[in-house]
């Protein structure tokens, strides 16, 4: 056995391979750009989620013609201040017509309950500052 310099070229290991550093946030979808763009989607709506009786769903529907944005857009994750403001006011309306509680209203929207109360509380500010 010869050893040239004591190097052994069965022993090379094939260099690392680079890390490539990876987002934690996955790559947006062509809907979702399109969203953040214009605030609309198709004009076909989703039909009423499991558990939203019809009145309530009319009462999103209203709502969201109202304030010129889709029911998929209210019922989504789309945080623009049009749709906040437009998803406020359909939480206040189904708060103060329903008289469900804030969990069942949560679980029906998605949300966490003390956002549908926060939600609540600044819709209820926010018309209060208009009446002044």
């Amino acid at each position: 056995m010869a050893y040239t310099f004591g190097f052994c070229p069965k022993t090379i290991a094939p260099p690392p391979t680079p890390i490539i550093p990876r987002s934690r946030f996955p790559a947006p979808s062509a809907t979702a750009t399109m969203v953040r763009r214009n605030l609309t989607l198709p004009a076909v709506e989703p039909p009423p989620p499991k558990g939203m009786s019809q009145k309530i769903y009319a009462i999103v529907a209203g709502v969201a013609k109202k304030h010129g944005v889709t029911v998929a857009l209210i019922m989504g994750e789309a945080r623009d201040k049009r749709v906040i403001l437009a998803r406020h006011e359909v939480w206040w309306r189904v708060w103060r017509t329903s008289g469900l509680s804030y969990p069942r209203m949560g679980a029906m929207f998605r949300r966490d309950h003390t956002t549908i109360m926060h939600g609540v509380k600044r819709y209820e500010q926010r018309m209060a500052a208009e009446d002044l």
